[in-house]
């Protein structure tokens, strides 16, 4: 499980709030927060940001500082080239995805044209 995970799934349990009242506000699935919590997803840059917003907190700042414990109250001071290579590996991991779910749709277009065209044949 990665840091941020640890993260989310700790700020989460300490809200006392169900899943489901955590992901409404979230606006994103429980099943999707499970996934968040238990490290079978990573969130990416907008999804961090919503979380950034709902707990008040810093999530990159929290999950960059090995010494921090998460509270409700701030957060250990992070030095600025490690947040900056958090924020940069998080943009990388979007820009992965976003490269990934283009080619998908690329190959999803290229299938369809061939399912149409042997139907007309």
């Amino acid at each position: 499980m990665d840091r941020i995970n640890k993260v989310i799934a700790d700020l989460v349990t300490q809200t006392g709030e169900t899943d489901k009242a955590i992901a409404a506000k979230l606006g994103i699935s429980p099943q999707l927060l499970g996934q968040y919590k238990s490290g079978k997803k990573k969130p990416g840059f907008e999804v961090i940001q919503k979380f950034n917003s709902v707990f008040n907190q810093d999530l990159v700042k929290l999950a960059s500082n090995d010494e921090t414990k998460v509270s409700r109250g701030s957060a250990s001071v992070v030095t600025i080239d490690k947040y900056d290579a958090l924020v940069n590996d998080l943009r990388e991991n979007n820009k992965h995805l976003r490269d990934s779910n283009s080619k998908f749709i690329e190959i999803i277009a290229i299938l369809s044209s061939k399912v149409g065209a042997s139907q007309n044949a």
